[in-house]
Order: structure tokens, then C-alpha cells, then sequence
């Protein structure tokens, strides 16, 4: 292992510069979750009116049948998982750990390691 002969990082600054990294991917998985919100609310705002627009026109004399013939349904969506797009999976970040810098006699400094069923190893907490 060969060392660099650079100057040392300030460790107040690399801390520094890992929290503003991590604070930007932070806000944009917020912006993406709130957007997502906001979409989920225009659906059921969208689902509503049709719904109140499906009633009206029901109310007016059409039937059923003939809204059918017309391409509309009662329900403007498919409901079956068959009819749904599939969606790619994605693997979720891990969630944030907090890390402490003081020392405890009662917890080993030996990370523990359990196979869980996908195969790979998970850390386990040291005694809690």
C-alpha cells in the first residue's frame, strides 16, 4: 500500500462536504416524494370529477349501455393488475445511521453479520 505524500484533508471540512452531498441528495428524494403527492392528489381530484360527471350524465338519461357504446366507462381506469403497465424495480437506498462517536465498555467494537434470505450479509446492531 503506497501512502500520498498530499496534504492532509481537514476532517471539519470533509465533514463539511460529505453533509452538503448528502443534504442534496436528501432534497431531491423529498422534491421526487412530494411531486409523486401532488400527482396522487390530481388523480383523485381527476376521479372525483368524473365520477360527478358520469352521475350528471346518468341523471340526464343516459344509460349505461349507451355511455358504454360511447367508449366511456364507469370506472375510467382498468382495475386488474393484468392491465397495468409493469414497473421496473428499483432498489431502495438504505436508510440513514447515525453514528456515535462515544465509547462503550458493554458493546463490542466487532460487527456481527447474519445472512438474511436474499444471501447477502446485513449488519447486524451491536447489542442494541
Amino acid at each position: 500500500m503506497t501512502f500520498s505524500t498530499e496534504a492532509p484533508v481537514d476532517p471539519d471540512a470533509a465533514a463539511s462536504l460529505a453533509h452538503v452531498m448528502l443534504e442534496s441528495e436528501i432534497q431531491a428524494r423529498i422534491a421526487a416524494v412530494r411531486e409523486l403527492a401532488k400527482q396522487r392528489k390530481a388523480i383523485h381530484e381527476a376521479l372525483a370529477a368524473y365520477e360527478e360527471g358520469w352521475n350528471a350524465a346518468v341523471k340526464e338519461g343516459w344509460t349505461v349501455e349507451q355511455l358504454q357504446q360511447i367508449g366511456l366507462k364507469e370506472t375510467p381506469f382498468e382495475t386488474s393488475a393484468d392491465a397495468r403497465p409493469a414497473v421496473e424495480a428499483v432498489t431502495p437506498y438504505a436508510a440513514p445511521v447515525a453514528i456515535s462517536t462515544e465509547y462503550r465498555s458493554d458493546v463490542s467494537t466487532t460487527p456481527s453479520y447474519d445472512t438474511p434470505s436474499f444471501g447477502g450479509p446485513v449488519a447486524v446492531p451491536f447489542n442494541g
